[in-house]
């Protein structure tokens, strides 16, 4: 796979994150078990494109070394964010308010970390 195309799924992956986080901060406040319930399809959906984007840059393989180590090193923190957003959809669609509000802190953390480890 060429540089170019890993970067464009990086990036593509980046934005998938971004879209699920968006989709998680314009709930409506208070999260309620209704609330939660009713974001629940759409947290699926975009934890779907997340991980689709993340599939794909697993099974790349660049022509860059570079890009391959970076990416084998980011994998903790990256698998970490996945985690976080399936226990985030479970909470919503078993419509634990109180739960899914608590796991949205870590998964801010674990987003930010993802980040700060990207950028070195």
């Amino acid at each position: 796979m060429s540089p170019r195309a890993y970067l464009r799924d990086s990036v593509a992956a980046s934005k998938a994150v971004d879209a699920f986080l968006a989709e998680l901060g314009g709930l409506d406040d208070p999260i309620t078990k209704k609330v939660a319930l009713a974001a629940a399809p759409r947290l699926q959906t975009r934890l779907g494109e997340v991980e689709l984007w993340v599939g794909r840059i697993r099974a790349a393989r660049p022509d860059d070394s570079r890009l391959v180590d970076q990416r084998d090193a980011l994998q903790p923190e990256l698998d970490a964010v996945v985690t976080q957003m399936d226990a985030v959809v479970s909470a919503a669609q078993q419509g634990r308010a109180t739960e899914l509000v608590a796991l949205t802190t870590g998964l801010n953390t674990a987003v930010a970390t993802l980040r700060a480890a990207a950028a070195g």
